[in-house]
């Protein structure tokens, strides 16, 4: 992640990202540094979902088991 935001602010004083979308990126990598570790917290807790996918899928499930009952 650290070297995609070096990335972009590269970009952004280089001048190869638009003049219009310059200031959005910069909020975008200050945010995101802020955020750090914290970010990706999900991925240090064991069992923890990943994403909403997994929660959507197990009340799919248990909906549709319900439907059968």
């Amino acid at each position: 992640m650290e070297a995609c935001l070096v990335e972009l602010t590269t970009a952004c004083d280089t001048g190869a990202v638009a003049a219009w979308l310059r200031p959005k990126l910069e909020h975008l990598v200050t945010v995101l540094r802020r955020l750090g570790d914290g970010l990706y917290h999900c991925y240090d807790v064991p069992g923890l979902p990943r994403t909403d996918n997994d929660l959507e899928q197990f009340y799919r499930r248990v909906k549709a088991e319900q439907r059968r009952i």
